[in-house]
């Protein structure tokens, strides 16, 4: 039950939207007089709408569960995106090495002309 209570906490937001959907008798008042404190949260939906203590919270073991299923999927697919996302910027990175040991001046050239534009952008900007 510990990580359950732990997963509660770290999706606070999330589930109590989903509690206040699913009981539409608890309003942002109920939940501000509750902010992360779960036996108070139970305890208000049941005074609120009189379903059992076990019933609530099944409900949100269950969808703190959800949540927590969710957002592990997410970063498991998101991971492997970064890592591609990383090694494209490496290679960049690298390509940008060779151009500019291969034609220093033109670089050393390219940067004058692109930090003076953009002195001259900014000093027009100021001065307006």
């Amino acid at each position: 039950m510990e990580t359950q209570v732990q997963s509660i906490q770290a999706n606070w937001d999330k589930l109590t939207g989903l509690a206040r959907d699913r009981w539409t008798q608890i309003s942002a008042h109920d939940l501000q007089d509750v902010e992360h404190n779960l036996a108070a949260l139970i305890e208000r939906i049941r005074q609120k709408t009189g379903e059992s203590r076990e019933a609530i919270e099944t409900y949100l073991t269950r969808m703190a569960g959800s949540l927590k299923k969710t957002a592990e999927t997410a970063t498991e697919s998101v991971g492997p995106t970064i890592a591609e996302m990383n090694d494209q910027v490496r290679e960049r990175v690298g390509e940008f090495e060779h151009l500019i040991k291969r034609y220093p001046l033109r670089a050393v050239a390219l940067a004058f002309g692109a930090g003076l534009m953009g002195g001259l952008l900014v000093r027009r900007s100021n001065s307006q």
